[in-house]
């Protein structure tokens, strides 16, 4: 089968990911929830849906997508909840609130907010390493705000994530 992003094998994305010695960590705000992954995530998305929308109160989400099961809680798993958005599972801090990841039952991945990061550190200069890059917009129909950042905007979903590939233009919500 093929993986996000842009087709690449499972296998290809599987053997960059076992080469990568990388543990990266993403924390709650208050710091009482941390999960932990093997390497850089498999896709980076900004996502424009109305549940990310909602859930983080901000004009989309950046999310980084790993295969389902491959984040593991190192750190407050006691403080975790979970609740329903459509088909999803939004995972957050009972603590402080804060969302910690995601797990998208309809494509069988989970993802964390890329601004969760702790490990790497991408700091406060906002400067993010290439493998955390986001390469592309998912359900920019039904955002608020356009984006002119020359990435591709999918109209709803490319077809690796079982969408129709339709992509909208950089300046669709200033005209319609």
């Amino acid at each position: 089968g093929t993986c996000f992003p842009f087709g690449l094998s499972c296998a290809e994305v599987r053997k960059s990911m076992a080469s990568s010695s990388e543990k990266c960590v993403v924390s709650c705000v208050c710091g009482q929830c941390q999960v932990e992954m093997d390497g850089p995530p498999t896709w980076v998305v900004h996502c424009h849906c109305s549940q990310c929308r909602r859930a983080l109160s901000a004009n989309y989400a950046t999310l980084c997508g790993y295969n389902a099961g491959d984040i593991r809680v190192i750190r407050g798993e006691v403080n975790l909840q979970s609740y329903a958005t459509g088909n999803d599972e939004r995972i957050f801090c009972r603590m402080c609130s804060s969302k910690v990841y995601v797990k998208l039952h309809k494509i069988n991945q989970w993802a964390v907010y890329l601004d969760n990061y702790t490990t790497p550190n991408h700091g406060p200069d906002g400067k993010v390493s290439g493998k955390f890059k986001p390469v592309m917009h998912i359900f920019y129909g039904s955002g608020v705000v356009s984006v002119k950042d020359g990435l591709p905007k999918f109209n709803i979903l490319p077809k690796a994530f079982g969408g129709d590939d339709v992509t909208l233009p950089e300046d669709y919500h200033d005209t319609r």
